[in-house]
């Protein structure tokens, strides 16, 4: 649960790539008024370029590369939203499903993505820019019991999407 004063904790679990717009993401961060820091855990062709991004404008952000999933699915339990910004042309299927798995919600910014995420369990910004990226996390950062409420909504729907489920439906 995130507390009135506490820092955001925002989890990226994707590729450290363009078309997963993690460089706008970074932007985003660096133009929040509220606090914040990133955990990213994910390798791609735009890491050093982030590492550097994060560096320059002074973004808590650590950058994991890749990690066992086991790993990773611990570090997303001290997190309070996952972040997933692509736009308009690309799914995010395992790392909604992860996050709705462990409670955690979601932010993004494409409308689209609404399909695949309980209504509830998530937060989309007014557009894809970095400015509206922005607005809509400091917005959440000044009503934090959204996280709890939007988090039971994500462990509610979650029985329908582990493999255990997904198994029994197979063999049935």
């Amino acid at each position: 649960a995130m507390k009135p004063g506490d820092t955001l904790k925002i989890f990226w679990n994707s590729r450290i790539s363009r078309e997963k717009r993690i460089i706008p993401f970074l932007q985003a961060m660096a133009l929040m008024k509220e606090p914040c820091e990133l955990s990213a855990c994910g390798d791609g062709n735009e890491l050093n370029a982030a590492k550097n991004y994060a560096k320059r404008h002074k973004i808590k952000a650590k950058f994991y590369g890749r990690v066992p999933h086991e790993e990773m699915l611990d570090k997303m339990l001290d997190q309070h939203i996952s972040a997933t910004v692509s736009y308009g042309f690309d799914t995010q299927g395992l790392t909604l499903l992860e996050a709705e798995a462990t409670g955690m919600p979601v932010f993004f910014c494409d409308p689209d993505m609404r399909e695949s995420v309980p209504g509830g369990g998530y937060v989309i910004s007014d557009g894809a820019s970095p400015e509206q990226m922005a607005d809509a996390l400091d917005r959440l950062c000044r009503y934090p019991e959204r996280i709890e409420k939007m988090s039971r909504v994500m462990l509610k729907n979650r029985e329908g999407i582990l493999q255990s489920t997904q198994i029994k439906k197979l063999i049935g």
